[in-house]
């Protein structure tokens, strides 16, 4: 058996966690906020973690690219694992000071429906599809931030309330996942430290951001993929490995 002939005709994949959202998102794997690499880290040789963030992105522009990040050729292949959306920290700025970026809250809950009806009808079960709450936001903090970047400040504490019971309304109706960022920043004495510059997650934010997505997300059924260390013979590796290749499912391979 030529084992050159299986590493140059077999290319192992990985099914894909996806996180789809704005700004918030974007910085799940940069620096402070890295929600997206707790993520990726707690699954790592399980699946792939592909952070699909659009800084200033709200739902009427997302629900416009979500089709081009996730589409039935991928569920066909068991491909995603799950879909996480977290959107709404642009939809709820003002109308007036930001009307660039506004969507009013009951557009915001019909464009995450159909974002959700969109994910069902290529394939993905309610269980796969997770709606993730704005998370709570500091208003202070944030129009101090704005200042001294010399951004224009147009977001208010009172308008998130509304875009998270939306959020949750429409989980419900539709029987998707639910994370519940901004309440269960709340109940936190410290959620302030949360955020680094009022809305952007600190690195404790990250951390916390990534436990409550992960209580959602469904691994149980993810198993590591490549044979573990220990398994191999180091005088023989391709032993184990040429036949590992052999055994793995057609459906996590692709053919070169």
């Amino acid at each position: 058996m030529a084992t050159n002939n299986h590493s140059s005709t077999k290319l192992v994949k990985y099914p894909k966690l996806i996180l789809f959202g704005d700004s918030l998102t974007e910085y799940g794997f940069g620096e402070g906020g890295f929600f997206g690499s707790h993520i990726a880290h707690f699954l790592q040789g399980r699946c792939d973690v592909v952070c699909r963030g659009y800084s200033g992105y709200n739902t009427r522009w997302c629900k416009l690219v979500l089709p081009s990040i996730v589409n039935r050729p991928m569920m066909i292949d068991d491909d995603v694992v799950a879909v996480v959306i977290f959107l709404g920290a642009n939809d709820s700025v003002d109308k007036l000071l930001k009307p660039s970026q506004h969507v009013p809250v009951d557009e915001f809950g019909d464009n995450l429906r159909e974002m959700v009806e969109y994910l069902l009808s290529i394939g993905l079960r309610r269980n796969q599809i997770i709606l993730a709450s704005l998370p709570a936001f500091d208003e202070k903090k944030w129009k101090k931030h704005c200042e001294e970047k010399g951004k224009p400040f147009g977001k208010f504490e009172s308008a998130g309330r509304g875009y998270y019971e939306s959020c949750k309304q429409v989980a419900e109706s539709c029987g998707t996942e639910f994370v519940d960022l901004f309440q269960s920043m709340l109940k936190q004495p410290d959620w302030k430290s949360m955020l680094n510059d009022g809305l952007h997650f600190s690195e404790s934010g990250g951390k916390f951001v990534a436990e409550q997505m992960l209580k959602r997300i469904p691994t149980d059924h993810l198993r590591i993929i490549h044979p573990l260390w220990d398994t191999i013979d180091n005088d023989n590796p391709r032993a184990v490995l040429d036949q590992w290749l052999l055994e793995i499912s057609d459906k996590q391979i692709i053919n070169q």
